[in-house]
């Protein structure tokens, strides 16, 4: 799957004569598509969110929310925690402390 991303965005890429990006809402939609029919696509979609956009708190928070369904309470605060330090929104602080009380 990530391969049929990658192709289609370097095709797409040369084609335009400047670097295109998979759209941020996409990633994220897909990524909670399957987070419970099929983990490792989940994982997979939601890491190449935070590697496309690494200064947007929206894929640290759905890492996050990707690790609560996985049981791995650890690993989801560590990235709501990125998410909350990127946002310093309200959202991310409750869900940070609501998670370390687990």
């Amino acid at each position: 799957m990530i391969n049929a991303f990658d192709k289609h965005y370097t095709r797409l890429s040369s084609h335009l004569g400047y670097k295109v990006y998979p759209e941020e809402d996409l990633l994220n939609n897909l990524g909670y598509m399957f987070m419970y029919n099929d983990s490792k696509k989940s994982f997979t979609v939601l890491k190449m969110l935070i590697e496309t956009y690494p200064k947007n708190a929206n894929g640290y928070d759905s890492m996050s929310d990707y690790y609560i369904s996985q049981g791995d309470i650890r690993n989801a605060i560590k990235y709501v925690r990125i998410a909350y330090t990127i946002s310093g929104s309200n959202y991310h602080k409750k869900k940070l402390e609501k998670l370390q009380k687990k």
